[in-house]
Order: structure tokens, then sequence, then C-alpha cells
């Protein structure tokens, strides 16, 4: 069995997909599990899931297709899930020749998919569990039943990168407040909100961050 994962490219995204690629990986033990991730994404998919093979995809949508494509045709996959909702990730596995194809058929996407599955009104439901439930679908088409791993299991972070938060925050003594935005621009005013409180004065004109 050969098994290929297109990885979601969006940080945070590729965290909340570890426990169900965990869950594929504890449902198939014999299977040969490649993971193809965005550079960013590369690294937490190889330091968050054991026994699996993380492909760094090359940068440029056009030199990715040429180089990945044969890449897939040579794998000769039996099962693909597709984690991302765009329609590029989900033509990359269609030309790769990926049998089994699962994923969600928004973005015109059906035609590419084996199992084209409608996605939930968007906040209606956790992305880790829309990610869960494109990984349960996966192991139910070869008649298996998805493992229900420890959600929580912590994410390894580098010694290196350990020591160089502690030196960004070695002799701070105010306070420290993290913010993580969302994508898309939010319209009722609760980011600027939240910023003024924080300040402390509803006066104040929060500046952007980035």
């Amino acid at each position: 069995m050969r098994i290929a994962i297109r990885a979601p490219n969006w940080l945070g995204d590729a965290v909340m997909s570890l426990p169900a690629v965990r869950d594929l990986r504890a449902t198939f033990p014999e299977a040969g599990i490649d993971c193809y991730a965005s550079a960013a994404a590369a690294e937490i998919y190889a330091r968050g899931v054991s026994d699996v093979n993380v492909v760094s995809l090359p940068s440029g949508r056009g030199t990715a297709f040429r180089r990945v494509v044969p890449m897939l045709l040579r794998g000769r996959y039996d099962l693909g899930v597709i984690l991302p909702p765009s329609f590029s990730s989900a033509l990359l596995f269609a030309l790769g020749g990926v049998r089994n194809r699962i994923g969600y058929r928004s973005d015109a996407r059906a035609p590419l998919l084996t199992v084209g599955v409608e996605r939930a009104r968007r906040g209606s439901v956790h992305l880790a569990e829309e990610f869960r439930h494109l990984c349960r679908l996966a192991a139910e088409r070869q008649g298996r039943t998805l493992a229900n791993g420890d959600a929580s299991e912590a994410f390894a972070i580098s010694d290196g990168k350990r020591e160089r938060v502690a030196g960004l925050l070695s002799g701070r003594t105010r306070p420290w407040v993290a913010l993580a935005p969302a994508p898309a621009p939010r319209s009722d005013g609760r980011p600027r909100d939240l910023l003024t409180s924080l300040h402390g004065s509803r006066s104040a004109t929060p500046r952007k961050s980035y």
C-alpha cells in the first residue's frame, strides 16, 4: 500500500492536520506514506509525524508541477488524501496518477477527485475535524476504521528554536501577548477593540505588526 498526502500550506493549518495524519499513519502501519508539503510546512510534518517520508515541494507552481508530477507517477500511489481545498492541489494528484483521490470538492475540483466531499459551512466545524473527516473517509475506502489517537500529543520543538525564543524574551519584564490573526480580514472590529483594550486606552490607535 502506497499513500500520498498533500499537506496544507498554512503553518497553522499544517499543525492542526497533524493529529489526523498521525491517526492515518496508525491505521496503515504497513503502508509507505509520503507527505507532500510546502517548505515551511515540511518542517512541521517532519517533526510532528513519525514514520512518514516528507517531500518538500519546490516554490513556484509551474516548477512544482514539472518536478512533482513525475515523482507521483513513479510512486504509483494507491490512495491520496488532499487536505488543502485548492484546485492546484487536486490537479497535482490527478496528473500524478494517484488512485482514490479524496478531498473536498470546493473550487470546482469534483472532476479531479475520486471521492469528492461537500465541505461544511466555514466556521461550523473545527479545521482539525475537517482534516480528520478526510482521513476517516480514506481509511473507510480501504475497509478500515481510522485510529483515534491523542489529539493533544505534544509538537516537537527543536532545542535551537527554544534557545532563540529564550534569547528574545530574556531581560523582558513587561507582559507579552501573542496574537494569531485570521488569514482573511474581519469587518466586525474585534481585532481593533482587542488591541486598544490591551493598550489600555480606547483612544489609542493600534499599529499593525507583521
